[in-house]
């Protein structure tokens, strides 16, 4: 039978009250023009709620999902009038109230949301709805007064079409956002509201229920809300990083006594060393000086407070030299360099390690967790495609990826690198709406731990793996999505940058942009044009001769043998443009990167050659597909 109106009732234990409101409900309905129905949702209820609503000859359904929402959504679903509406059953809202609400929705409007007139409601209560519903209308730019109401009456259908899918109290939230978002004329109504009459433990959690309002009021304006996605999630992923860096200066432990043993362990190696006699070649250079100095930097910084240290970030002013590494810790002449430039991510891992191991076992530890990344990331890639696979094994040993882990100088970009690939599979294969969300943490949490020192990797590596998994199951490639997720890195990157710099400039004053503009500008080269080209074709000749196996015998032949051999096959065997078009942007990418800083990279070849790794995956992916393309 169809009605002009439902009311409905969630119920769940309500014998106390239930009983009054239907005689409430039914004595002023009856008084009106409308043919209506008093609708009961149970929640499973345990006591004689459901025998009073049968005495009461009202029409029952059961919803087996406890939550207010639950309850609201069935009862909704099997509701018979045109019109519904939906109030609590402990007596504390207004019923005199309901034919009011129903006559504005007969003039057009889709939602009616009661305003509680309080003639009791304990405080806390009333400032959470306030907050709540503040936040709410500022980020919707809605005008609803009392976003939490149980009291509301709305167009069935309506509120049918908006698939509201929340089970517990934040559905009243939903119901208000989602109508906002439709378009949906939206009114507030005046309603008195009174102490419940159950004498019971309330259904409502203040701080549960409250944080799940909040959490699905962001969870909303994330997913339909780019700006408010890219910079609530860039806020919360600084603000996390941060606090983390302050908690570790705060802590107070001793990692002296292994900052001594570690400096004695260094003593035996020089500054720069070759990680084995039987390997000559830049490219299998250590560089100890910088791992020095991040020990240096966990032990300093209690010797400051947190904050301080953690934007200062003081280290050793001798360790960019060679020099008595028995004289230093705690030696009055010995000065303070700040390195203020970097956010020194790596001190949250480095400090508490440092406190338990000297770095010879660090190193070890590093060797661990490098390969059970490394095991883990390859087995994603033999479980997905064996051609990948077998491009990313060869890729990781032309960059000498075996040497990473006796560094800490880049271990922790590997680190990031390996984990975003990990997740960004899992996210591909969950088809995941949140890649760019990864992208965009991933390019920040690049600039917070790593150095400077082959960053693009944390960037090129996964997409590489989306890229390829992608044109393998769809037979296309999205390069927008690519070009995408690049944008997003880099915002990222250069914001987190940014924002350290911000920090240190209020805390420094408007000087210190100068000293991050000189130390940038030592790592680029100013000058004529064939200047500048001259060393990018040095850097992009000793970059291509530091890949394994190439650095064994420093000869270019070879890798342009094998470049021709890729480009022949890209050029003349791939048919997909668009494929084609996402292989040039990630090895184009790298390529910027040398140009861009090039003295970096001239002085800094031993680590930064690494960066090239997707140009070495992309030539070894197209001469394989040369050799065994089909006839």
């Amino acid at each position: 039978m169809k009605y002009d109106v439902t009311i409905l009732f969630p119920c769940l234990n309500e014998e106390k009250t239930l009983d009054e409101c239907i005689k409430t409900t039914k004595s002023i309905m009856d008084k009106t023009k409308y043919k209506y129905e008093i609708l009961i949702s149970d929640n499973g209820s345990t006591d004689s709620s459901l025998k009073i609503a049968k005495k009461n000859k009202v029409r029952v359904v059961n919803e087996e999902v406890i939550g207010y929402g639950s309850a609201l959504r069935n009862g909704i679903e099997e509701a018979n009038g045109k019109y519904v509406v939906m109030l609590d059953c402990d007596c504390s809202y207004n019923i005199k109230d309901i034919p009011n609400m129903i006559k504005q929705l007969e003039k057009g409007y889709d939602l009616v949301i009661g305003k509680r007139i309080y003639k009791y409601n304990p405080i806390i209560n009333r400032i959470g709805v306030f907050l709540l519903s503040l936040y709410s209308n500022i980020l919707f730019h809605t005008k609803v007064k009392d976003f939490h109401c149980g009291l509301r009456a709305f167009k069935r259908k309506k509120i049918l079409n908006l698939k509201l899918s929340s089970i517990g109290m934040e559905y009243a939230s939903e119901m208000i956002i989602k109508a906002k978002l439709n378009k949906y004329k939206i009114c507030n109504y005046n309603t008195d509201f009174y102490k419940d009459k159950r004498d019971g433990k309330p259904h409502l959690r203040r701080f549960r229920d409250g944080l799940r309002h909040l959490h699905l009021i962001n969870k909303i304006k994330f997913d339909t809300s780019l700006l408010f996605r890219y910079l609530s999630t860039f806020m919360i992923t600084a603000l996390i990083g941060f606090i983390l860096l302050l908690i570790t200066a705060a802590i107070r432990v001793d990692t002296r006594t292994n900052l001594v043993k570690s400096f004695s362990y260094y003593k035996e190696e020089e500054r720069l060393y070759y990680i084995s006699k039987d390997f000559q070649n830049e490219s299998y250079i250590v560089d100890s000086s910088t791992d020095q100095r991040m020990l240096a930097s966990a032990y300093l910084l209690e010797k400051k407070e947190p904050l301080r240290a953690v934007i200062e970030a003081d280290t050793y002013g001798v360790l960019f030299g060679r020099c008595d590494l028995d004289n230093v810790i705690d030696n009055p002449q010995s000065e303070l360099i700040n390195y203020a430039r970097y956010w020194h991510g790596y001190l949250i891992v480095i400090k508490p390690l440092l406190a338990l191991f000297e770095a010879k076992y660090m190193y070890i530890i590093n060797i661990i967790v490098t390969l059970i990344l490394f095991i883990i990331l390859l087995k994603l890639l033999i479980e997905h495609d064996k051609a990948l696979t077998m491009v990313f094994l060869i890729g990781s040993i032309c960059i000498n990826t075996f040497i990473v882990p006796f560094c800490f100088e880049y271990v922790f970009l590997f680190y990031v690198a390996y984990i975003m690939s990990i997740l960004t599979i899992k996210m591909y294969d969950k088809k995941s709406k949140y890649m760019d969300i990864l992208f965009l943490i991933n390019g920040m949490l690049t600039c917070y731990f790593d150095f400077l020192t082959a960053e693009t990797l944390a960037l090129t590596l996964p997409l590489f793996i989306y890229s390829y998994l992608y044109f393998k199951d769809n037979k296309k490639t999205d390069y927008r999505e690519a070009i995408k997720y690049i944008f997003l890195w880099g915002i990222g990157y250069v914001c987190m940058f940014g924002l350290k710099w911000f920090i240190a400039t209020l805390f420094y004053g408007p000087s210190y942009l100068s000293h991050v503009y000189e130390r940038g500008s030592i790592r680029m080269l100013k000058g004529a044009d064939d200047v500048v080209f001259k060393l990018f074709g040095n850097n992009m000749y000793k970059v291509t001769t530091a890949l394994f196996p190439f650095n064994l015998f420093n000869n270019i032949v070879v890798p342009i043998i094998l470049l021709v051999l890729a480009l022949i096959q890209f050029i003349f065997r791939e048919t997909n443009k668009k494929n084609k078009l996402i292989f040039i942007i990630l090895a184009f990418i790298p390529i910027v990167r040398i140009f861009a800083l090039g003295l970096h990279v001239r002085y800094h070849l031993y680590f930064a050659y690494r960066a090239i790794l997707p140009i070495a995956m992309v030539v070894v992916l197209e001469v394989f597909r040369l050799i065994t393309r089909k006839k």
